[in-house]
Parts: C-alpha cells; structure tokens; sequence
C-alpha cells in the first residue's frame, strides 16, 4: 500500500471517527453509568467496530468483482464524480432539528448497548460516506487481501478512538470533567448538521483527489510521478 493511499484513508478514518451519534453516546453513558461506563462502553464500540468491519469485508469482496469488470479509466471517471457530488452535496446539508440520541439510564445494560451499537451503525452506514470512501480507494488501488484487511482493522479502530479518549479522560478527571462533558454533548446535539457537513466535503475531496492524481498519471500529464496504490 502506497504512502499516499495510506495517508487518504487515515484522514478518511479520522473523518469517521468525528460521529456526532457515537460521540454523544459515549458522553451520556459517561455521565449516566459512573463506574459502569467501560464494561458498557466496549460493548458498544466494540458492536460498532464488529459491524463496520463485516460491512467492509462484504464490500471489498463484492466490489472487487464490479471493479474487475470496468475498465480503469472509467472506474477513475465515476470516483472524481462523485467526489464532485458529494463536494457539492455538502453545501446543501441544512441544519435539522437537534435529535435525543442519549440511551436512558435505566436502559443502560449491556444487552441495550449492544442493541444501542447495532442502531448507531445502522445510522451511520446511511451516512458513512468516509468509509465508503476508504472502501473505493482501496478497491480503485486493487489493494491486496491482507493489506485492506489489515486497513479496515485499523479504521474502524480509529473510529473508536475518540470515544477512548473521552473515557479515559472521565477515569483519570472523574467528575471535574462532568461540566466539560455536558457542554460538548450539548454542543454536538445542536451543531450535528453542520458536523456531518464538513465530513462529507473532506471526505469528497479526498476522493476527488485521489481520483485526480490517478487520472493525470493515465494521462501522462505528471511524468515520472508514481501512481498511488501502486
């Protein structure tokens, strides 16, 4: 896997990792489940990681059979437009109102996380359009199996790493960090529009970028520049 590739799906992942559903999640078991947070908390990520993962598998395999059949140069075509696509797109994602994505206390077991985990990674798939994203580089790259298994290993790790870090923050500061805490919930409540706006521009211009990188090389208008992926 080319440095340039490996570069495009760190960022991809870090996009990914800015979920305001899970991040918010993550905060109100935080405030709500005291000591119990990690027990339920890594089953919640870890739900989430698992379903991320297979999903990603199931769409390497699949989309490795499309690819086969397209030729290159149109396969490149397709990526810049949609990376044009969800430039634009991202301009007209209007803002919504705020939606109570927080688990009850009373529902915080660890059969509702792993229910909760299976329904934020429904919402977020619909939406994922990052990782969707990682999954058409590494399949445009033709990366090979135990490359892009390895890759969407360390996405989805990437993914959870925010909520790690809020976690292991709440342990070490306890309940000094509570007003913190409550403030970015709140914030990313109110603002979870405009979040997911700018993650679908970043990552349309990933994609677009990538796609025109291939596309001058094809077109021998960088000679000399080595075709990432390769």
């Amino acid at each position: 896997m080319s440095p340039e590739l490996l570069v495009s799906l760190i960022g991809l992942a870090v996009l990914d990792s800015l979920s305001p559903t899970t991040i918010v999640v993550t905060i109100v078991v935080l405030l709500s489940a005291g000591r119990r947070s990690w027990p339920l908390l890594l089953i919640y990520w870890g739900t989430i990681a698992a379903a991320y993962f297979a999903l990603g598998v199931a769409l390497m395999l699949g989309l490795g059979v499309v690819v086969a059949t397209i030729d290159q140069t149109v396969g490149l075509w397709i990526q810049a437009i949609l990376g044009v696509g969800l430039l634009i797109g991202s301009f007209f994602i209007k803002p919504g109102k705020p939606r109570d994505q927080s688990p009850r206390l009373r529902l915080l077991t660890p059969t509702s996380m792993l229910a909760l985990g299976l329904g934020t990674s429904g919402v977020e798939v619909a939406a994922a359009v990052p990782y969707f994203g990682a999954i058409a580089l590494m399949t445009s790259a033709q990366t090979p199996t135990a490359q892009w298994i390895i890759a969407l290993i360390g996405y989805v790790m990437v993914m959870m790493l925010p909520g790690v870090i809020l976690a292991v923050v709440w342990s070490l500061a306890g309940e000094r960090f509570r007003p913190r805490l409550e403030r970015w919930r709140d914030k990313l409540r109110s603002g979870s529009s405009s979040a997911i706006s700018w993650i679908v521009g970043i990552a349309g211009f990933l994609i677009l970028r990538d796609a025109a990188w291939r596309l001058a090389v094809t077109y021998n208008l960088l000679d000399g520049v080595p075709l990432p992926g390769n």
